[in-house]
């Protein structure tokens, strides 16, 4: 049966633009105001990758919970429900995983965002994070089981390999 390393990882990277572009859309948002609103074979490269990295580590997130992705028979992701606790932990973790991935590509903390420059108020760690900030990510995590659902994906209690 095929594992999370056998998925396509554009498959979800697409998946989660898609619903992300979706969400703003619903906001009210336009590409005037984000250019990150076009589709995914407008979007730039380094935008593609940022997709990717975040899914990518959507099996890591989901061992947390005891869980692994496969194209074959399992439970809709539609059907996972997070508590308090496991929102936070995983939110904190996609936070760190962002940050980690700003700070490789040269990113850092400024209190005004300048992307030419590569600053960002939003590196720091998750208790410095403003509580509009954590949300951001706690919205990453409600949306994974949608994302898991869009791509065809289902789950299975985690299989442990020896």
């Amino acid at each position: 049966m095929p594992q999370a390393d056998d998925l396509p990882l554009d498959q979800l990277a697409m998946a989660a633009h898609s619903l992300y572009c979706a969400d703003k859309i619903a906001q009210g948002l336009t590409a005037e105001k984000l250019p990150a609103l076009v589709p995914w074979d407008q979007l730039p490269e380094d935008l593609r990758q940022a997709n990717r990295a975040q899914v990518a580590d959507i099996p890591y997130k989901l061992s947390i919970l005891g869980y692994e992705l496969t194209t074959g028979p399992g439970k809709p992701a539609s059907e996972i429900h997070f508590t308090n606790q496991e929102m936070n932990r995983l939110a904190k973790q996609e936070h760190e995983r962002w940050m980690k991935e700003r700070e490789e590509m040269g990113w850092r903390y400024a209190p005004v965002r300048d992307s030419l420059r590569k600053l960002h108020p939003s590196v720091v760690p998750w208790e410095d994070l403003p509580e509009s900030e954590k949300e951001k990510d706690r919205e990453v995590i409600r949306n994974l089981p949608k994302l898991i659902d869009t791509a065809g994906l289902r789950l299975q209690k985690q299989v442990v390999r020896k």
